[in-house]
């Protein structure tokens, strides 16, 4: 017969906790904080998912996609460099991003002023997660800038990050035209 496990462990309570390949670190270290800010990141998306309409099943589609990205970025972060070579993002899955971003572009009009988050609850909550993603993006950068050998490894996920935040640049102009 099968326990159930129990959710708490106790292993955080000094502070610290385990990554994936059973190293243990502060909760402080860089790396615990970035896969954090990318779970907010995954919130924020899932939060513009479920407020999405019955119309928008494609865009409902991409953002799904886009949290099963970060979950796998996220995995990254939350094991140590020694013998983290997996190239966790693909060509094909910014191909995707940037395919996804003409697309909805080519349905808006010409960009001729600064946009002011606001102009619906669900455009702010995009440009939220937009913001936050940007945040993700500077935190990444510098990640990989003490982190050389990931960064030769995992490159692709910059271009990711970069292009998620143009994603959700247009994705709140395009929200803001049919809500």
């Amino acid at each position: 017969m099968n326990k159930k496990q129990k959710i708490y462990t106790g292993i955080g309570d000094d502070g610290n906790t385990v990554l994936f390949n059973g190293v243990k670190v502060s909760k402080a270290d860089e790396r615990v904080c970035l896969y954090g800010e990318m779970d907010e990141l995954n919130c924020w998306l899932g939060l513009i998912k479920s407020l999405l309409h019955a119309k928008e099943k494609n865009i409902y589609n991409e953002i799904q996609l886009i949290q099963k990205n970060i979950f796998k970025i996220s995995s990254l972060m939350a094991c140590s460099e020694q013998g983290r070579s997996l190239k966790m993002l693909m060509d094909s899955d910014v191909y995707l991003l940037q395919t996804s971003i003409d697309n909805i572009d080519s349905k808006l009009p010409t960009l001729k002023e600064f946009i002011i988050p606001g102009q619906s609850t669900l455009e702010a909550y995009v440009n939220i997660a937009r913001s936050v993603c940007r945040r993700v993006e500077r935190k990444t950068v510098c990640f990989y800038q003490k982190n050389l050998q990931e960064l030769a490894n995992n490159g692709p996920i910059l271009i990711y990050l970069n292009r998620l935040s143009d994603y959700l640049f247009v994705l709140g102009r395009f929200f803001t035209q049919i809500y």
